[in-house]
């Protein structure tokens, strides 16, 4: 929908294919829908030292953590300029 609207995101960070079909019965991947805009990194760690890196480059001013079951730390939520917002499918942390 953010493509179709013009907002398609700058970066997508996803589970390789590999460490998704383990983890996660529903797992998709996201390589597959991404727009031709969209960076596509796959990393198992969403507060990695270097991942943070990389979205410190871009200067985001939202971020949308979709999903991960670890906890977006502090530094990745303090690189947002605006807002940084967190969905989960499931109930937490009962269903984590």
């Amino acid at each position: 929908e953010m493509q179709r609207v013009g907002c398609a995101p700058t970066l997508l960070a996803t589970l390789p294919p590999e460490v998704g079909q383990q983890r996660h019965a529903d797992y998709i991947d996201l390589t597959q829908i991404a727009g031709g805009d969209t960076e596509v990194v796959q990393i198992t760690d969403c507060n990695d030292p270097s991942f943070l890196k990389k979205v410190a480059a871009l200067s985001p001013e939202v971020i949308f953590v979709i999903g991960w079951s670890p906890i977006a730390g502090p530094e990745l939520r303090g690189l947002a300029a605006r807002h940084c917002v967190g969905f989960h499918p499931t109930k937490l942390p009962a269903l984590r």
